[in-house]
C-alpha cells in the first residue's frame, strides 16, 4: 500500500571550505532530506554522532538532521506519518548525505523510528578518512623577462635576450678584462658567451704593455688547445651566413649548426696525431677567416677582425662548438668567446643569434 522504507546514499564533491557546521545549513543539504515532504514546514533537530571509520582512526566525526511529518508514500500517492533522517560527513574532499526515511501506518510509526536509527549508526563506514594534502597557494604568475640593454662607457652596447643569463663578473674577472659574462645550463646542454675587452695600451709598474695578438690567439694557439679537449672523431667548422641587409652590418655571428649543407670537415678522425694545423693551414680550411668587412652596428668599424668556428667531441662524448671572434678598436682589444655544448644551438640558438647580431660599436 506505499508504505515502507528507503535509503539513498549521495557522495559529492565538497565545495571549498565546507565544514560540517555549514554542510547541515546548506539549502541543498536541507532540501535533499525534506524533499518528501513537500513544501510542509517541519521542525528539523540535529545531533552528533560517530561513524566508523577504518584509517586512520576508528572513529570520524558526523551529524545527524532529524525530522518528522507528513508526507506521500512511496508511490506517491496519500499522505501517511513519515521519519526522516539525514547523516552528514565530511572526508578527504567529499561530502556524505545517507538518507533514510520511512512512511509507516499509524501503529508503526514509533518502532521504525528506531529502526532507521539502527540504520543510520551502522549502515555507512567509511575506509579512509586521512585529510587530504594541502596543495601550495599557486604562486602569483610572474611578468615575463624583458630584454636588456648593456652599454660599456668604451663606446659598444648590445641587446641581450631575454632568454639568456647574465651573470656578475668577479673582481679577479674583472682584473682579467672580463666586461661580459651571459650563460646557462641545464642536464643536456650548456652555453657560454664571454667578451674581454683590454686596453691597446696601458702602463704596469712603470713598464708599457700592450693587448694580446689577434691571429694567433684565434689560429694556432686556439688549434692546440681545442685539438687537446676534444680528442674524439672529426673537427668540423662551418660557413658563415651571408643573412640580410641589417645582418650584414656585423660580422659578429653565428653560423646555422642545423644545416648539414653549410659543414666543413677540417680534420676527420683518421687523421689525428697525422696533420699539423698551423695559422696558414686553418685559414686556408675556412674554420678561421680574417674579415673583409670589419663592421659591428652602423657606425662601428675596427681593424685586425678575425672570427672562426670549430666543433668537435669531449672526451666524455659530448658534441661542443666553440666561435671565437677578436677585433681592435681605437682604445681595446675584444675576444669574444661563444661556446655551446650537447643541445644549446636547439635551445638557445635564436636567442644567442638575436644577441650577438645587436652588438653595435662606435655607440656615443
Amino acid at each position: 500500500e506505499g508504505l515502507g522504507a528507503e535509503l539513498h546514499l549521495a557522495v559529492r564533491t565538497a565545495p571549498k571550505g565546507m565544514t560540517l557546521k555549514t554542510a547541515v545549513q546548506d539549502p541543498g543539504v536541507r532540501g535533499f532530506l525534506l524533499k518528501r515532504f513537500g513544501g510542509a514546514k517541519v521542525d528539523v533537530a540535529q545531533e552528533t554522532l560517530d561513524l566508523t571509520s577504518k584509517k586512520p582512526k576508528g572513529e570520524h566525526p558526523a551529524l545527524i538532521l532529524r525530522t518528522r511529518g507528513v508526507s506521500k508514500d512511496l508511490d506517491g500517492k496519500g499522505k501517511h506519518p513519515s521519519t526522516a533522517l539525514l547523516l552528514v560527513t565530511l572526508a578527504r574532499g567529499r561530502l556524505y548525505l545517507l538518507r533514510v526515511v520511512a512512511v509507516t501506518t499509524e501503529h508503526d510509526y514509533e518502532g521504525l523510528g528506531v529502526e532507521i536509527d539502527y540504520v543510520a549508526w551502522n549502515a555507512l563506514v567509511l575506509l579512509d578518512t586521512t585529510p587530504l594534502p594541502v596543495k601550495p597557494a599557486p604562486a602569483a604568475p610572474q611578468p615575463p623577462p624583458k630584454p636588456e640593454s648593456i652599454q660599456s662607457p668604451n663606446g659598444w652596447r648590445l641587446v641581450k635576450h631575454a632568454k639568456l643569463t647574465r651573470l656578475q663578473t668577479s673582481a679577479k674577472e674583472r682584473s682579467a678584462f672580463l666586461a661580459l659574462k651571459l650563460e646557462d645550463a641545464d642536464a643536456r646542454s650548456a652555453y657560454r658567451i664571454w667578451l674581454y675587452e683590454q686596453p691597446n695600451l696601458r702602463v704596469v709598474d712603470g713598464k708599457r704593455t700592450t693587448a694580446p695578438e689577434i691571429r694567433p690567439w684565434i689560429t694556432s694557439t686556439w688549434w692546440a688547445e681545442f685539438a687537446q679537449k676534444h680528442p674524439r672523431g672529426e673537427i668540423v667548422s662551418w660557413r658563415w651566413p651571408l643573412g640580410s641587409a641589417a645582418q650584414r652590418r656585423t660580422f659578429v655571428r653565428l653560423p646555422d649548426l642545423a644545416n648539414e649543407k653549410q659543414r666543413i670537415t677540417v680534420l676527420r678522425g683518421t687523421q689525428r696525431g697525422l696533420v699539423t694545423m698551423d695559422a696558414a693551414a686553418l685559414l686556408r680550411a675556412k674554420c678561421v677567416e680574417k674579415v673583409k668587412r670589419k663592421t659591428i652596428g652602423r657606425r662601428g668599424t675596427v681593424t685586425d677582425a678575425y672570427r672562426g668556428v670549430l666543433q668537435g667531441t669531449t672526451e666524455s662524448g659530448r658534441q661542443e662548438t666553440v666561435l671565437r671572434f677578436g677585433w681592435r678598436g681605437p682604445s681595446h682589444t675584444y675576444l669574444l668567446f661563444v661556446v655551446l655544448t650537447g643541445d644549446a644551438y636547439i635551445k638557445w640558438g635564436d636567442a644567442i643569434r638575436e644577441t650577438l647580431e645587436s652588438i653595435e660599436f662606435g655607440v656615443r
